[in-house]
């Protein structure tokens, strides 16, 4: 272990690097971390709860459901009375294990819910595999390594965010892509960067915008600090052009394969709700300076559990808000392991190039994190797209991810430099200042200073307690690994565990819901079975949600996607922004909205049901009768005039024949031929020219055809859909075709047929040449 020479005066100390961990035996260790830590939801004890439930469990069945078919899900006839689905980028409809999701459901059943947590749960196992190999490249011991990934895969971010599976795809992929991004420019190879690009464009797939705009931020700052020591005395026509290759590949790339995606969304954000975000909306959700005590005292402000959420502790107020969202949008624990390490790292290491990245990264997104007011935050704000965003807190993965690879750094010079008295000076610094803040959380100082309710005393000076153990702990390994008396294998492999064992006991519970999200969306057969539209001959939307004289919720918000029922109502971030009639009278936006059965409360007996509304409008009819209003002028028209919509409709542009005359319609009949997603086919009689007014959410991928020819689709009664129809007898078709979504399938298709060419020519000439010259080199 350690080797001393002879001389008194001249003692020379040195630890063996410890032999690298065969690969196998990390992937077993990683995969035991990941089902530890998830066993629950494997065993179908708890399961993931929120936005997981109302949210992505119902849209991803949908998905799921509707590729197994063969069908691509277009448009989503079931929430808000229809709107674009593919098209919503949080869908993430093109991401590769979305997909996979679709072989559970051939049967034609409902996604099992375990197969959508095994999903996000393997991305743990990713992310962990992902750090791993980045931090190895950065010639961190295996050993290192190990706490690095452990640290960065389980931190209370990732854990929380869980609700959000989007974001953990992304961060999960994020050490992999820096590998390959950085290794483009350490070894001067294209090769390595189009790897790079690959593998950010099928992330970017999995949908979120926000975390997609931080990591592209991240990969150009990473990008730009490389190019600094890439230029170190190469300034030719050469290298600056290969430089800028390497840099800009990956984001080309990543941007061709995102085109499929892109071009829709894009498309989709036109016509979709514009929540103006002002300066103080977009620094909701942001992190406050004081949360920094958290790296240490996890539950200094309290806590939020999924299985607990009655009891919830946490009382951090951000503005004058309390609201427990806030906790899981600024949670950033990463392991008392880690903060001890990846400070002492900062302190011993500062002249590293790594060291100085990372610390950069970490400064940058804390200080993005904290929002308004922020030098960071405000410079940002004011540039494209940072500003459309709440929860800046978010950013705070950049502190994380450079605080836990930065630890794998710190567990290696501890060893490297053993015995040496500056190294355990330095070390025992970041062991200070974490004692003081876990000793001010014990002892109940932070109560006071904090102001903490009642309610959270306990659990403050139980995690500070919890945080004193973890810090004696650390400090006793750190030093005996110091001092040569345990192997770097050994203390890396405790190190290790001691991290796994912090983690898991701070964030396991969060996502322990005893609620089986399936159970949720159960409903009586015999309700399903009236509420569910009899296709193609009875059409129609339900609504169950009623807001006068209580707030009441028959249904699950999104329990359409589920079952198939057409309604009215739905959760998604984002909204068509016209897809609720202007008009005062209930009666008449249910009219309008092709609605068979709502829901009545009786508050004296205290019971409630769903009830079949007299007269209600068809999905489609015919109407000779016409107004044409100004788009700005719409809404207060048809709030104030009164007006038969059977009768007659409200266009916002002028009809290419059909007139408003005397003649009344009369032998006319329109009938469903067949109804689905994306296409449904009519047949139309009628004695004189007239509109066919449908009971359908506008959106222009959407095009009429008229016994084969296109006909106009005028947006209708605000945000409808009406097409003129000749005299006589015809056929309506209507079909979802997006442009934007031909024109992105091409750049996707493209991109890959060209990366797989450019992969090809660069392993030739810049792998497959090195290689042979090494072989050569041997040979000889």
């Amino acid at each position: 272990m350690a080797k001393t020479s002879k001389k008194k005066r001249n003692v020379v100390l040195a630890v063996k690097e410890p032999k690298a961990l065969p690969f196998w035996i990390v992937f077993l260790l990683f995969l035991t971390t990941t089902f530890i830590f998830f066993y629950d939801q494997i065993f179908s004890n708890s399961f993931f709860w929120e936005d997981f439930v109302e949210y992505v469990y119902p849209v991803q069945n949908f998905a799921a459901k509707t590729f197994a078919k063969g069908e691509i899900p277009f448009w989503n006839p079931y929430t808000f009375a229809g709107m674009p689905f593919l098209s919503d980028i949080q869908v993430g409809f093109f991401y590769i294990f979305n997909r996979i999701l679709s072989l559970f459901t051939i049967s034609g059943n409902n996604l099992p819910v375990l197969a959508l947590e095994l999903i996000i749960i393997l991305h743990f196992l990713f992310a962990q595999i992902n750090t791993y190999l980045f931090a190895r490249y950065l010639k961190i011991s295996s050993y290192g390594a190990l706490i690095s990934a452990i640290s960065y895969s389980f931190s209370m971010f990732m854990v929380a965010h869980v609700i959000h599976p989007m974001i953990i795809y992304h961060l999960a992929w994020l050490p992999l892509i820096l590998l390959y991004f950085i290794k483009g420019f350490e070894e001067n190879k294209i090769f390595y960067s189009i790897i790079a690009g690959l593998i950010l464009g099928l992330t970017l797939l999995s949908g979120h915008p926000q975390t997609t705009l931080y990591v592209l931020t991240l990969l150009g700052m990473v990008g730009i600090y490389t190019l600094i020591f890439y230029f170190k005395g190469k300034f030719n026509p050469r290298y600056i052009l290969k430089a800028l290759a390497m840099f800009f590949v990956p984001f080309i790339v990543a941007f061709g394969i995102f085109a499929i995606q892109y071009f829709p969304s894009k498309d989709l954000s036109k016509y979709a709700q514009r929540n103006e975000v002002s300066y103080q909306k977009a620094t909701e959700g942001a992190f406050q300076f004081k949360q920094i005590y958290t790296a240490i005292v996890p539950k200094l402000f309290g806590w939020v559990e999924g299985s607990q959420l009655d009891n919830s502790t946490f009382y951090l107020r951000f503005g004058e808000e309390l609201q427990i969202h806030f906790f899981w949008e600024t949670t950033y624990y990463f392991g008392i392991t880690s903060a001890i390490l990846g400070l002492f790292a900062i302190i011993f290491g500062y002249r590293n190039r790594y060291i100085i990245l990372f610390t950069i990264l970490s400064v940058f997104g804390f200080l993005f994190a904290l929002g308004g007011g922020s030098p960071v935050f405000d410079l940002l704000y004011n540039l494209p797209f940072f500003g459309v965003f709440r929860n800046p807190g978010r950013m705070i993965f950049f502190l994380i991810l450079g605080m836990t690879i930065m630890a794998g750094f710190g567990f290696d010079y501890l060893w490297q430099n053993a015995f040496k008295n500056e190294t355990l000076i330095k070390f025992v610094i970041p062991l200070v200042v974490a004692t003081i803040i876990a000793l001010l959380a014990a002892s109940g100082s932070f109560i006071e200073i904090f102001n903490a309710p009642v309610i959270a005393h306990q659990t403050i000076k139980d995690s500070g307690s919890f945080a004193l153990i973890f810090i004696l702990l650390v400090a006793t390994i750190g030093i005996l690994l110091n001092k040569a008396i345990l192997t770097p294998s050994v203390a890396g492999i405790i190190f290790s565990i001691l991290s796994f064992i912090d983690l898991y006991l701070v964030g396991a519970n969060f996502n322990r819901n005893p609620n089986n999200p399936e159970k949720v969306y159960e409903i009586r057969p015999e309700l399903k079975a009236v509420l569910t539209p009899k296709i193609p001959n009875e059409i129609f939307r339900v609504s169950s949600r009623i807001y006068e004289p209580i707030r009441f919720m028959a249904l699950q918000r999104n329990q359409g996607l589920m079952d198939g029922i057409m309604l009215i109502d739905g959760y998604n971030p984002l909204i068509l922004e016209r897809v609720l009639p202007p008009l005062k009278n209930s009666k008449q936006v249910n009219d309008l909205y092709n609605v068979k059965y709502e829901v009545k409360i009786d508050l004296e007996k205290g019971t409630w049901g769903f009830v079949e509304r007299e007269n209600y409008y068809p999905r489609a009819w015919l109407v000779d009768s016409f107004v044409v209003v100004k788009e700005n002028e719409i809404k207060d028209y048809m709030q104030k005039t009164p007006i038969d919509y059977r009768r007659k409709v409200v266009l916002e542009k002028m009809p290419t024949f059909v007139k408003n005359t005397t003649d009344s319609l009369s032998d006319v009949s329109v009938t469903c031929l067949f109804y689905s997603d994306n296409y449904f086919k009519y047949r139309i009689k009628t004695n004189k020219s007239a509109f066919l007014v449908l009971s359908e959410i506008w959106y222009p991928d959407w095009k009429a055809y008229v016994d084969g020819i296109q006909f106009e689709v005028y947006r209708a009664n605000y945000c409808f859909r009406a097409v003129e129809i000749p005299k006589g007898e015809h056929i309506l078709e209507m079909k979802f075709e997006s442009s934007a979504f031909k024109f992105g399938a091409f750049i996707t298709s493209l991109t890959i047929f060209l990366v797989l060419v450019g992969l090809v020519l660069t392993y030739r000439y810049e792998i497959g040449k090195h290689l042979h010259f090494v072989t050569s080199k041997e040979h000889k």
